[in-house]
C-alpha cells in the first residue's frame, strides 16, 4: 500500500491495455512520490464519504499513455495525476456531488468532472508538479461535459 487505501497495483493498472502492464509497473518508479501526494490527497476524500475510490487510471508509462490517447504532456506521465470514481456515486449526478466535495475541499491542483458523451462519467484529479506549478497556490476546477470545457465556480 502506499497510503492506507491506495496501492501501487492499482495506480498502475490498465484494464484497457493489459499488455503494457508489466511496463507500466517498471517506469513507475521514479515517479512514487508523486503518487503518494495523489493518493494523500484522495483519503481525504476517502475518510469523508467512508466508501471506496476506485483508481481507473493513474500512473502511465508513454507507451500506455499514447496507447490510451492522453496528451503527451499528461500528468498520468509523471505520477501526477489519477481518474477515479467512487462507489455508490457512479452515475453522473452522484458522482457531480462527489466532484463538488472535492471542488470545495482540495485547495491546489487541478479537479475535472469529465463526461465524454457516451461514455461514463469520472474525476481527474491532478497535483501541481512544483510550487510554481499550474495550480500551486489554488484548484483549478474544470468540467468537460459532451466535448465541451467549462471553469466551474
Amino acid at each position: 500500500m502506499i497510503t492506507e487505501h491506495f496501492s501501487l497495483g492499482e495506480f498502475v493498472r490498465s484494464a484497457r491495455h493489459p499488455e503494457l502492464q508489466e511496463a507500466n509497473l517498471a517506469a513507475s518508479g521514479p515517479y512514487l512520490h508523486n503518487m503518494i501526494r495523489v493518493c494523500a490527497e484522495l483519503e481525504k476524500l476517502r475518510e469523508y464519504i467512508a466508501r471506496p475510490i476506485f483508481i481507473t487510471s493513474g500512473f502511465r508509462c508513454p507507451e500506455l499513455n499514447a496507447a490510451v490517447g492522453g496528451v503527451a504532456n499528461s500528468a498520468h506521465v509523471r505520477g501526477l495525476a489519477a481518474d477515479f470514481v467512487v462507489k455508490d456515486f457512479q452515475d453522473p449526478d452522484g458522482l457531480m456531488t462527489i466532484y463538488k466535495w472535492c471542488a470545495d475541499n482540495f485547495t491546489s491542483g487541478q479537479i475535472i468532472f469529465e463526461h465524454p458523451a457516451g461514455r461514463k462519467p469520472w474525476i481527474h484529479y491532478a497535483v501541481a508538479d512544483n510550487p510554481e506549478g499550474f495550480a500551486a497556490a489554488r484548484l483549478e476546477k474544470l468540467t468537460f461535459i459532451n466535448g465541451e470545457w467549462r471553469k466551474f465556480k
